[in-house]
């Protein structure tokens, strides 16, 4: 029983320690990924996607319902 109460706190302790480091570690890893993504976004530069046509180019082009 006491062995098992010592393990517990142990475990604990190592949680309370440790806890901090890990949720950095996790928190600079995800930064670092949204980083990545945003460097290869802005690689493909504005050419990645054609841009969005509206509505009245549409019908000023002859393609609208009524063209």
């Amino acid at each position: 029983m006491l062995d098992q109460l010592i393990g517990a706190v142990a475990a604990a302790t190592a949680g309370r320690v440790f806890a901090p480091d890990a949720a950095r570690l996790v928190r600079r890893g995800l930064a670092a990924g949204v980083m990545v993504g945003v460097a290869s976004l802005t690689e493909q530069g504005p050419t990645a996607h054609p841009p969005h046509q509206t509505t009245s180019d549409a019908i000023q082009a002859g393609r609208g319902e009524r063209s």
